[in-house]
């Protein structure tokens, strides 16, 4: 649960920006078509409790009950899910916020699918005082987030990591991070996972098979840094700031988004929203109203992002979108940013009433104009999350709720508002005109008014400020993880001890649920004759270096393979002999390349061309850049 809401970026909007948002915003930004997604089916169940590991869940036997929420959810290139979320135990020795003098009142949940998201079962805690063992003690616990490491580590698993704030000393002190090597059954601890101190709202992503990378706020430097570790997180030797010399004036005029690393090229994204120049920057600083009570001139109306060629030394930030109505408000409630496997990059935002969608197919110094997503019967769409796939295919979640006035924000909504998980999937969203099919994922699973404003909140805050989507590269089918506050008590979703009927829609009843895609498409689809996974252009010591490979994911062998970068021939010495064989893979790189002028930061097309033992020819163009590392 987010500690620091009372900074002015995460104060609560005023009630006049709905009304900006509802005449002026929905008319500048298109909206995508509506697609005939009526295949897609989702089950839903909850998730077993966090200090017993082995539940498998559903099970039919009432011991998939939780008091977990806030989760995040990823899937490794094994096709194996994994979840995370935070232990908010309903007791009275524990506050509903950070519990800072009852470390048994944190910890963080884990769980793994190992069959595509149909079932789940708990892990030990990444984070208890001794792990596996006693689940139930932790100093840690708040904000969790999840990635998966996109390489295989020497056990021939892909290392999982797991990061949340500390709690038991006092909030904003530091981030946890925890490794695990072995598929979840095992966890490493480091308690101070970052190195600028006084840290809000983290979030991971990890590249290669041992480095990850934590983006969070840092109270002490007003602004988002990034942390890295470059040996599966047990030190962070590698600490930046976010904001480059010519945007310094976005210090605590922007707010958080997530972090991606696109694991071919390796650069790394951190999405935000923020203010659009410094004269507006300047005239919230300056603004008596804007310190007092949050109503500032300017709102976080431009969507931004932080860009590292260097492997998170050093950012440059870009602007992927400034909506001219000044008085909206792109940060409900996170902005949030993918990269595909061909190194394209995404994002979703809310502006409180709907989702948006944009990409970036130049590695973030270009992005399309904004698409709506969210369709009716959403017609409130926030905390939006995407999953990225295959180029070309996204999904993105929510959660969505058919009441909308034009007047009330989303914390003062009434009883009659039901909320749900919705999820909309494009197969063609790089298009001119792309298409959503969207589908509602969950039952209900809030009722009323939904506050965003963090610790500050006076509201209801049962499903508190994000939740997250992940999809297999095995099956490109979706699985999504939830807050739920319903009393239900069913097979798959039975009630908690602390959860009664008379509870229902309360923090008593809070609990984290599975939604998976039963059917339907999914967003990774293999091209024909060969994919590439995996491509590089390294300009670093002054001397470029192109890497590259292919897998042969058809039904005849490759003969032969050419290559092309910036219309130049290149070659390549490979590390196996041609014929490439079905389901095999091959890769190389350049001894030298001659012939172009390459520079740090340029697009340049890479054009493979692979001849197939019937005779076709393949030829795949995609577009990589030259980084430092």
């Amino acid at each position: 649960m987010h500690s620091a809401h009372f900074r002015r970026k995460l104060i609560p909007i005023e009630l006049a920006f709905l009304l900006a948002v509802s005449a002026l915003f929905t008319v500048l930004v298109p909206m995508a078509t509506s697609a005939s997604g009526g295949q897609t089916a989702f089950t839903s169940f909850e998730l077993g409790p966090f200090s017993q590991p082995g539940v498998n869940c559903p099970n039919g036997q009432g011991t998939c009950i939780n008091s977990n929420a806030e989760p995040q959810i990823g899937a490794d290139n094994g096709g194996n899910f994994y979840a995370s979320s935070e232990f908010l135990p309903p007791t009275l020795t524990c506050s509903t916020d950070l519990s800072l003098a009852n470390p048994t009142c944190g910890g963080t949940g884990a769980w793994k699918s190992t069959n595509g998201g149909l079932n789940y079962v708990t892990l030990p805690s990444p984070n208890s005082f001794s792990a596996p063992l006693n689940a139930s003690a932790s100093a840690w616990g708040g904000d969790t987030d999840l990635a998966t490491a996109p390489q295989k580590n020497s056990n021939g698993l892909y290392n999982i990591y797991v990061i949340s704030l500390e709690r038991a000393t006092g909030p904003l002190l530091n981030v946890e991070e925890s490794t695990s090597a072995d598929g979840g059954q095992t966890w490493s601890i480091n308690p101070t996972g970052v190195q600028i101190p006084g840290d809000d709202r983290p979030w991971v992503a990890a590249d290669s098979s041992s480095k990850v990378c934590i983006s969070y706020f840092a109270e002490a430097a007003l602004q988002n840094a990034v942390s890295c570790s470059f040996d599966s997180g047990l030190t962070f030797t590698q600490p930046a700031l976010t904001l480059d010399s010519n945007h310094a004036w976005l210090a605590f005029e922007d707010g958080e988004g997530n972090i991606a690393i696109d694991s071919n090229s390796h650069v790394i994204y951190v999405i935000f929203p923020g203010v659009a120049n410094e004269a507006e920057a300047l005239a919230d600083d300056a603004s008596v109203n804007c310190t007092a009570n949050g109503i500032c001139p300017y709102s976080l109306h431009a969507l931004w992002i932080a860009v590292s060629l260097d492997g998170g030394a050093t950012f440059t930030d870009h602007l992927v979108y400034n909506d001219p109505n000044t008085s909206v408000s792109i940060g409900h409630q996170f902005p949030s940013v993918a990269v595909d496997n061909a190194g394209d990059v995404e994002t979703a935002f809310s502006d409180n009433h709907n989702v948006y969608f944009s990409y970036s197919a130049d590695f973030a110094n270009t992005w399309s104009a904004p698409v709506q997503v969210s369709q009716s019967p959403s017609n409130t769409a926030i905390e939006p999350w995407l999953a990225a796939g295959s180029p070309d295919r996204v999904d993105i979640v929510w959660y969505g709720t058919s009441y909308y006035d034009g007047v009330t924000i989303p914390d003062n909504y009434p009883m009659s508002a039901s909320w749900n998980v919705y999820f909309a999937q494009s197969l063609n969203a790089f298009s001119g005109n792309p298409s959503f099919a969207q589908t509602t994922a969950s039952p209900v699973n809030h009722y009323g008014g939904l506050c965003e404003s963090g610790v500050t909140c006076t509201g209801n805050r049962d499903l508190f400020d994000d939740f997250g989507v992940a999809a297999s590269p095995k099956t490109g089918l979706a699985s999504i993880v939830y807050s739920d506050d319903q009393y239900i008590n069913s097979s798959n979703e039975p009630a908690s001890p602390a959860c009664t009927a008379s509870q229902t829609n309360t923090f008593s009843c809070d609990h984290t649920d599975i939604a998976t895609q039963t059917s339907g498409p999914g967003i990774f689809h293999k091209p024909k004759g060969f994919q590439i996974h995996g491509q590089g252009l390294t300009l670093a010591s002054g001397s470029p270096k192109l890497t590259l490979s292919l897998d042969n994911v058809g039904n005849y062998t490759i003969t032969s393979i050419s290559v092309q970068l910036a219309g130049v021939s290149t070659s390549l010495t490979w590390n196996a002999a041609l014929p490439l064989f079905p389901s095999a893979t091959i890769s190389g790189q350049t001894t030298s390349l001659t012939g172009l002028l390459l520079t740090a930061g340029g697009v340049y097309t890479l054009s493979v061309t692979a001849t197939l033992s019937d005779g076709e020819t393949v030829t795949q163009s995609i577009s990589v850049i030259g980084t430092l590392v």
